[in-house]
């Protein structure tokens, strides 16, 4: 129904030390409760979201050195937990250039560079 086992997961990361950022384009009530769940838990792990409404990238950067690049949306269809799948596509690389087009592409985001020409950047909220 949502991606909350994948939350969780995150969490667990960051619980270890990992840092952990994502950005959200409009999370499920699920998720979006699962989140604020999390952030009431949270003392000082480097756990961070952010929602841009104009986001449909999937992209995961793991250590500076790998990175996963995809189409899969953070649901059990998409995450191939149930099976009734969607039909989803990804590469997972450690090719430097890719990674390091990966990280750009994601700090762009992350950092609001494109929110000044976006013109819904008021439906974004950060938690």
């Amino acid at each position: 129904k949502d991606g909350t086992p994948f939350i969780n997961h995150l969490m667990d990361k960051a619980n270890e030390g990992v840092r952990v950022h994502i950005i959200l384009s409009n999370p499920s009530a699920n998720v979006d409760a699962e989140l604020k769940n999390c952030y009431r838990q949270m003392i000082s792990y480097p756990f961070a979201t952010r929602n841009c409404i104009r986001n449909h990238a999937k992209v995961v950067i793991i250590d500076d050195k790998t990175a996963y690049i995809g189409s899969a949306n953070m649901t059990k269809a998409g995450l191939g937990q149930e099976t009734s799948r969607n039909f989803e596509v990804g590469i997972l690389t450690e090719n430097p250039e890719l990674v390091s087009s990966a990280k750009d592409f994601f700090s762009m985001i992350w950092d609001g560079d494109r929110c000044d020409d976006c013109y819904r950047a008021e439906k974004c909220v950060e938690y």
